[in-house]
Order: C-alpha cells, then structure tokens, then sequence
C-alpha cells in the first residue's frame, strides 16, 4: 500500500501501526484530522452488515492456553481452567516472577509482570524460542538481557512440567520422524 492514509467517519487515520513516514510526511497531525497519524483504530469497525444481516465477532478468552491444557493434560493449566480464574497469564506471571507474589507489588506493577508472562506463553505456545522472548520483551524493557529470559523460561517451565514433557515429545517427534499429529490425530508432514 503505498498510501497508508484512509478516511473513517470523519478521521483521517494511518492504517499502519508505528508508520514513522506518516507523521513526517503529514506533520503531527494531518490536515483535516482529528487523529494523529499513528492512532490505532479496531479495523472491524470499517465492516457493516447488509441490512437484514449481523456480523458476529467471538473471542474465545484464553483460547490458545486452555487448548494447551487440554491436549498436553498439564494439571496446573487445567486447574486454572476449572478453578481459577481462567487467567493463564496470571498463572504464568505467578510461576515466572517472585515479585507477582508478593503482596507489595502494586497493581501497575502485577500489570506490567502479567504483559511480559503473556509474551512468554505466547512465544513458547506458539514455538518460540529463549530469544523470540528476548527481542519482544526488549520492546518492552530495554534492559532485559538473554541471561534473564533464560531464567524466566526455566522457571515457566519448572512451573508446568507435563506441558514442557509433552512439548519436548512433539519437537522430538517432528524433528526425528519430519511430522506432527494435530489434536485430532491428522498427520502433517514436513
């Protein structure tokens, strides 16, 4: 896209988040605008139904995490589904950092502690590895260091030791025998 710049109810807007060339070119604010270049919008609001029609939007909370619990069978994850909260990134802030514990830590600090345990199921849920981890925490913290991840992702780990067992099976599975089988026992092969 060359022009990043659309017109919404009455706002021009960057549709490309942290586009730099937008607010150089347009200066801080575009000319007409009641937004800044660089505003976020929910894109779902440029889609409207035909009348007569609904669109239906659903966000499962925690989807990925509570597919984890169920096909690793990992007890602290399933506990969480069936007793807690539901909060997987609380559970992982709780088993990552001693601080989130403690109750002194502030709430603004539980809140920042609980974004960096979301990077981490993430990132290890979805394959990533210690250093996947280390550049977007970076984003977040720019003192973290490698030494640091490493740390946070043994002590995920140590946390939720079925989840890493299963985990460690699948790789070594895909890595010796080039396939991995789906939840619902599809063979994929690589």
């Amino acid at each position: 896209i060359k022009n990043h710049i659309a017109n919404y109810l009455g706002y021009s807007i960057c549709l490309v988040p942290g586009c730099k060339t937008c607010a150089k070119t347009h200066g801080v604010l575009i000319p007409n605008s009641k937004m800044d270049a660089n505003q976020i919008i929910n894109l779902r609001a440029l889609f409207i139904a035909d009348v007569g029609w609904t669109f239906l939007c659903s966000d499962y909370s925690n989807i990925e995490m509570r597919v984890a619990a169920n096909i690793s069978g990992e007890p602290e994850f399933i506990k969480e589904f069936l007793e807690g909260s539901g909060d997987f990134h609380t559970l992982t802030a709780s088993k990552v950092f001693l601080e989130f514990n403690d109750p002194n830590t502030s709430e603004a600090r539980r809140k920042e502690l609980r974004s960096l345990a979301k990077i981490i199921n993430f990132a290890l849920l979805y394959g990533g590895t210690c250093y996947t981890i280390y550049e977007n925490m970076r984003r977040e913290d720019p003192t973290i260091t490698m030494i640091r991840t490493q740390e946070m992702v043994d002590a995920y780990r140590r946390g939720v030791p079925v989840y890493r067992e299963w985990c460690d099976m699948m790789q070594a599975i895909a890595r010796d025998y080039l396939t991995c089988t789906t939840p619902t026992n599809r063979i994929i092969k690589f």
